[in-house]
């Protein structure tokens, strides 16, 4: 039997040629318009999970809604899709030994980073026709950077590997507030 996520891409997938096909057509039938986006919301809702928010094992996915997260416990993936989130790092509590990894993902949405300016963070960004907003105003909408909170002199003990597509990603740090 095939699972929610497949048929989650495979409506994705048809919706979104049905878009296709029909904005680039001589004709554009509305019906097919709202079809297309009817079969993307639906397959966006089957790879999301309920109510916007799916809570797996190990990953968030915000799709459609907006949500603060106070992350403790941290999980392996933090996702927006189409919405906006809010994630607040500053009470996280990270490994003892080695380095804390969280993998954040947006598309076509908008999330912002909260970050403890005690702990030494890392920072690899990739953006493809988007934005990526670090601390002291360094910023990219294109290609990959990478940014330590605390230069080279300390090994990081929280990494972030962060993609943004068609979206915006801004990370907070409270003594980039106090500087200002």
């Amino acid at each position: 039997m095939i699972s929610s996520v497949a048929w989650g891409v495979i409506l994705v997938i048809l919706g979104l040629a049905l878009i296709v096909r029909t904005l680039f057509g001589i004709s554009i039938p509305l019906l097919r318009i709202a079809l297309g986006l009817l079969l993307t919301y639906a397959g966006i809702g089957l790879l999301s999970g309920p109510n916007g928010s799916a809570n797996q094992q190990d990953k968030i996915t915000i799709t459609f809604a907006k949500d603060t997260i106070a992350v403790k416990k941290p999980k392996n993936s933090y996702d927006t899709i189409m919405g906006f989130s809010t994630i607040d790092l500053t009470n996280i509590c990270l490994k003892e030994t080695g380095q804390t990894v969280i993998d954040m993902h947006t598309i076509m949405g908008n999330t912002i980073v909260l970050l403890d300016p005690n702990v030494p963070t890392e920072i690899t960004a990739q953006a493809t026709v988007g934005n990526v907003q670090f601390p002291q105003n360094k910023a990219i909408n294109f290609g990959i950077r990478t940014y330590k909170t605390h230069g080279d002199h300390l090994e990081p003990k929280l990494a972030i590997n962060a993609q943004v597509v068609l979206g915006n990603l801004e990370i907070h740090s409270n003594e980039e507030q106090q500087t200002n």
